[in-house]
């Protein structure tokens, strides 16, 4: 562009050493128009080259809040929820809010971003199309962040609602086992005085009320295993399709299925990605942190039933020891009076 204007000087000076009188008035027009188309040129570089710019800012800003999303989808995409033995819950409670606060402060500066690129379409930017790839697959992106964001809190909660229960269920089991062998050691002689005889009166009916107690907590637990996804099956895999339901929007394609959509679970062979027949019964491949296998549990039924069938083991060896205590007490009473 500089060689140009210093040609078109030199023109300039060349046409008014050389050229007659009568002629200098056309050449001198003719160079007006020249330097003013020149001029003309330089405006449009100039404002190509700002357009230019502009465009590459926007990218590397764009491009740069993606590949943070990105970070992120990763590692929850990746996690595997299948057992909860190998999870650090209290970890995973802190990673969770860390989460959503980094996604509160990154919130402006993605937004900033957005509305750079917003207003370049606005002012009629060249590279329109390019710009508006990179604003849909930004605004694609921080959905999805979104999404993937209530999947780990969906998750989380099954999670700590299975640790909580199977600890109460531990405990409970616990405690029956420690009752039952303490029942069959303790209350197990036929000799003892009137008063040893009222003090294990005493101490079963104390029992007793516990087993009444543990009753109710088994109860507590059959309700609250009605909520229990099973976590477990999400690592191993199935033999029949199962039921899910989706925890978020995912579209791929002509294909999309909306948050709270039961699909049916086809084949969970890749932990990450799984095989989906949805609404339309159309089958595609979805990541699996995006659906919930429906309740109930059958290992925790299972369970649960085990427990129940102990408490009632409990309850009949409770009764047998109350009755022979009493009747041991009855003929030591009528020994004493012989």
């Amino acid at each position: 562009m500089e060689k140009i204007k210093i040609n078109i000087r030199l023109y300039r000076i060349y046409f008014q050493a050389e050229i007659s009188a009568e002629d200098t008035h056309e050449y001198c027009e003719l160079l007006s128009i020249l330097e003013s188309e020149y001029q003309q040129l330089r405006d449009l570089s100039a404002g190509r080259m700002l357009d230019l710019d502009t465009l590459i800012a926007f990218i590397r800003g764009a491009q740069h809040e993606i590949v943070w999303i990105n970070e992120r989808e990763d590692i929850e995409v990746s996690r595997n929820w299948s057992d909860i033995k190998q999870l650090d819950l209290p970890m995973l409670q802190n990673y969770y809010k860390q989460l959503l606060h980094e996604i509160e402060l990154r919130e402006p500066r993605f937004n900033d971003v957005h509305n750079k690129g917003a207003a370049l379409l606005n002012q009629g930017h060249p590279a329109i199309h390019v710009i508006e790839f990179y604003l849909n697959a930004m605004q694609r992106k921080w959905d999805w962040l979104l999404a993937l964001s209530k999947c780990l809190e969906q998750h989380l909660r099954d999670a700590l609602n299975l640790n909580s229960f199977m600890e109460d269920a531990n405990a409970a089991e616990e405690w029956m086992i420690k009752q039952s062998e303490m029942l069959a050691r303790k209350y197990n002689k036929s000799e003892f005085s009137l008063e040893e005889g009222e003090q294990m009166l005493r101490e079963l009916d104390e029992i007793s009320e516990l087993i009444k107690k543990y009753h109710s907590i088994l109860m507590t637990l059959t309700e609250r295993s009605s909520q229990i996804s099973p976590l477990w099956q999400r690592g191993e895999q199935i033999q029949r399709p199962i039921s899910v339901i989706a925890l978020a929007d995912y579209t791929d394609k002509d294909i999309t299925i909306r948050e709270g959509d039961e699909c049916i679970l086809v084949d969970n062979s890749d932990l990450i990605r799984w095989k989906i027949r949805g609404p339309s019964s159309a089958e595609i491949f979805v990541p699996s942190v995006v659906f919930r296998i429906l309740p109930p549990d059958s290992r925790i039924t299972a369970y649960l039933n085990r427990l129940h069938t102990n408490l009632e083991k409990l309850r009949r060896l409770w009764a047998q020891k109350h009755r022979m205590v009493r009747y041991n007490m009855v003929l030591n009473t009528m020994a004493q009076i012989r």
